[in-house]
């Protein structure tokens, strides 16, 4: 039985079809579906699909993001990134992406990646115990990626910290002291101007991750409606701001319940953010520690520090905070 291949635009009659093909190979209760999947159609070269007698086995989407390079070549992103457990048709699918990526004058295909940074990416390791914004995927698709010549380039980790210390934290007291001495004012993210504190997070956010592996700029009016939609998700009291006497924003930790898991009062960690500039190191260290001590008087039971680059600094301040990785996830590349 033959398999063909086909190539749609968003304005296609196929796109809803292509769209909505993961809710066949996923059941109804799966976490998938507690996270609208996320589209770059600004990047958007084209939506692929493999079919067998109008039956779609296999759905990915090419991106070229001209901003996005690797090793200083051009590079496009392969994203969006679901199939049945056909190894064939799996292939059929990343060699056309691969071929028309190659086309574009990409050296490299990244995978998986729905544009940028700034969308879904990385395959995780095991899919057992997932936690609300993990990527969630069938367990087979690293095996079509590997199949189809890509090598991992970058390695992620989630840590989880079981029983939140504060004996080994420093005393409240002296944190409040070096936060006075540092003239900075910790507080939670101003809900009342959701879109004010967006707008100033961009500016922290692009300075802070600005060489950072991957990172390509954001429009600072994508970047608001982007993050508006996480007004019902985040935790307000825990994504906390640091700014100073003239409000210039310093740091942030980007904080959510974890709503996957209700029966037990967990906090996530997504993001922390800190201003490049020498002086201001420490002052993560110090939004952790003053965020740790809240979070035990709040009866939270544990804390996960969610999808950390291995080689970032945010892993090494979840070590401080005594996390246990608890997955690992993976970025993938095809040289073409």
């Amino acid at each position: 039985m033959s398999l063909k291949i086909k190539k749609i635009s968003p304005e296609s009659a196929d796109f809803n079809r292509f769209y909505n093909f993961p809710k066949g190979i996923y059941p109804e209760d799966s976490p998938k579906w507690k996270v609208p999947e996320d589209i770059d159609f600004k990047n958007l070269i084209a939506i692929y699909g493999v079919e067998d007698e109008n039956n779609l086995l296999a759905r990915a989407a090419l991106y070229q993001n001209h901003n996005l390079n690797f090793q200083n070549q051009p590079t496009c992103c392969i994203g969006n990134y679901e199939a049945e457990n056909h190894p064939k048709a799996a292939q059929i699918l990343i060699d056309q992406v691969s071929e028309d990526a190659k086309k574009l004058g990409a050296k490299f295909l990244l995978g998986p990646m729905n544009g940028s940074t700034w969308g879904t990416y990385r395959f995780a390791e095991s899919t057992n115990s997932p936690f609300f914004l993990e990527p969630h995927h069938l367990n087979y698709y690293q095996k079509h990626f590997l199949n189809a010549g890509f090598q991992p380039i970058r390695n992620y980790n989630s840590k989880l910290v079981e029983e939140i210390p504060t004996d080994s934290l420093e005393p409240e007291n002296e944190l409040i002291e070096l936060q006075k001495s540092l003239k900075v004012n910790v507080r939670p993210i101003n809900m009342t101007d959701f879109a004010g504190d967006l707008k100033k997070l961009h500016e922290l956010v692009h300075q802070a991750f600005a060489h950072n592996f991957l990172f390509t700029p954001l429009e600072k009016e994508e970047f608001v409606q982007k993050y508006m939609s996480t007004e019902k998700i985040l935790n307000q009291e825990y994504t906390r701001i640091a700014e100073d006497e003239d409000g210039n924003f310093l740091a942030f930790f980007f904080c959510l319940d974890d709503h996957l898991n209700p029966a037990e009062k967990r906090l996530i960690i997504k993001t922390i953010a800190r201003h490049p500039d020498p002086k201001w190191r420490g002052l993560g260290q110090l939004m952790g520690s003053l965020l740790y001590r809240k979070a035990k008087k709040d009866g939270y039971q544990s804390i996960i520090h969610a999808l950390m680059d291995e080689d970032a600094n945010s892993s090494s301040i979840s070590t401080k905070f005594a996390g246990k990785p608890i997955n690992r996830y993976f970025l993938y590349s095809k040289e073409l």
